[in-house]
């Protein structure tokens, strides 16, 4: 069975699971036991949703459309989505665009899925008031760096190593796949991401492209045979 195939037997029973938790959610009286207890088999139905999606997108090369990219654009559009979530929590978001950039080839909805990940882990290590800093500059060797500054709670550093490996995660409701998909996506690319972090003092998240190289780059999808 393809991956794609494994993905719809696990999806369907997962759809009935949830469908079955708001039933019960909603023929009990708000606070009580059972009607949390049927919130979080929603959740969790949710939660396995996403890790069989994101796994999927590991195991099966995704397509990529190359095309022109504006990165001041996409960021700019990328910061737009987290915008209200960062708000709520009261999260300064900023960027400054810069002009001298130049266009790049490259898929804009992969690269907005990395950028949403790693604005995501942000928030997520900042938790409540604080900044990401997000930094667009040309690089030596024709790359294009995207920096990604969070003043969140930082990373051991026993940890570091482990942060793009599948499963490891952090977070009581995480996948553990985010960043080890943001790693995927960034090196079919032709690009690479790096990490460096000090403990209750933030973390950077560095995105390098290879401006001379996007343009010339196969498309994983027909390279690779499905399992």
């Amino acid at each position: 069975m393809t991956p794609a195939g494994v993905t719809h037997e696990i999806r369907n029973p997962l759809s009935s699971i949830k469908g079955l938790a708001k039933y019960f959610a909603e023929r009990t009286p708000a606070g009580g036991e059972s009607h949390e207890l049927a919130q979080v088999m929603a959740k969790e139905a949710d939660r396995l949703n996403r890790v069989v999606s994101e796994l999927l997108e590991l195991v099966k090369p995704a397509h990529l459309t190359l095309q022109q990219v504006d990165l001041n654009e996409v960021i700019t559009h990328s910061l737009h989505l987290v915008s209200q979530d960062a708000a709520s929590r009261e999260i300064q978001l900023r960027f400054s665009a810069n002009s001298t950039l130049p266009a790049i080839q490259a898929d804009p909805d992969r690269l907005t899925q990395v950028l949403l990940n790693l604005y995501l882990n942000a928030i997520h290590a900042i938790g409540r008031q604080g900044t990401i800093t997000v930094e667009a500059n040309e690089s030596s060797g024709d790359r294009v760096k995207i920096v990604v500054t969070d003043s969140g709670k930082g990373i051991a550093a026993e940890q570091l190593e482990a942060i793009f490996t599948p499963y490891f995660t952090t977070k009581a409701d995480g996948t553990g796949l985010g960043l080890a998909l943001c790693k995927q996506l960034s090196e079919m690319m032709d690009g690479s991401i790096g990490v460096s972090s000090e403990v209750l003092k933030g973390t950077t998240l560095f995105l390098t492209l290879t401006l001379e190289k996007l343009g010339h780059a196969e498309d994983p999808a027909t390279e690779a045979p499905e399992a």
